[in-house]
């Protein structure tokens, strides 16, 4: 056997351990039988790794280059000239260790690394799928939050286009009811209405001013919005 570049005699009496990295394993029998050795025929079988019986002739040596991890168990039989084959001989039992990379534990190690890895992007997978899903409920809150200020919004223009045209009719009456003949209590009584309607006029006004200046600000949240998301798909 070649070791390590080296020639290496085994002794068959033990069991033999081999290593992955042995090479050409050579055996040699011989039949007890010196009439006429020329005459001499072998056969081998390497259980594990012959199907049957491996007949050489009259060579007596039988050579294997490479063999598989395992266990094995090799006979031999022989005869002289065209007599009957020889009961089987069991020659030694050996053995060969895998490499460390073809081991159960390093198997083992491969089987827990897939699995790590498979881990990992299922959790990276479920991460990006809750961000994505509290971006789109944050952005559905937001929505609805506009939709409640923009219904809200609208309620508070309706009702004070409802109140400033009869109370600017109201106004209009007052002005020209001071423009007549009446007397003092009249002319008191006429200008406290006129001076309360105008009052609650300024505040309908200043209610629908900040209702115009709400509608620009959310105007340009959406311009803003609008840039992010662009911005974002531009980056990714």
């Amino acid at each position: 056997m070649r070791r390590n570049d080296k020639l290496v005699n085994l002794d068959p009496g033990k069991p033999i351990d081999l290593d992955w990295r042995d090479r050409e394993l050579t055996v040699t029998a011989q039949v007890l039988s010196f009439v006429d050795p020329a005459r001499n025929q072998y056969r081998f079988r390497l259980q594990g790794f012959d199907p049957g019986w491996m007949e050489t002739g009259d060579r007596n040596v039988r050579e294997f280059s490479v063999l598989e991890p395992g266990s094995y168990r090799l006979l031999v039989s022989g005869r002289t000239g065209d007599g009957p084959w020889s009961a089987p001989l069991p020659a030694f039992s050996l053995r060969v260790s895998a490499a460390p990379w073809d081991t159960p534990w390093a198997w083992a190690l491969y089987v827990l690394a897939i699995i790590g890895v498979l881990a990992w992007l299922v959790w990276v997978l479920r991460r990006r799928l809750q961000q994505q899903h509290r971006l789109a409920l944050s952005e559905e809150r937001q929505h609805i939050a506009e939709q409640a200020n923009a219904a809200k919004s609208r309620f508070l223009a309706n009702m004070a286009h409802e109140i400033r045209t009869p109370l600017t009719g109201v106004l209009g009456m007052t002005e020209l009811l001071l423009k007549t003949q009446l007397n003092d209590r009249q002319h008191q009584y006429a200008d406290a209405i006129r001076r309360s309607g105008t009052l609650l006029l300024r505040h309908v006004n200043d209610a629908l001013d900040v209702r115009r200046r709400s509608r620009g600000a959310e105007k340009s949240r959406h311009r803003c919005r609008d840039c992010g998301r662009c911005t974002a798909r531009g980056a990714r």
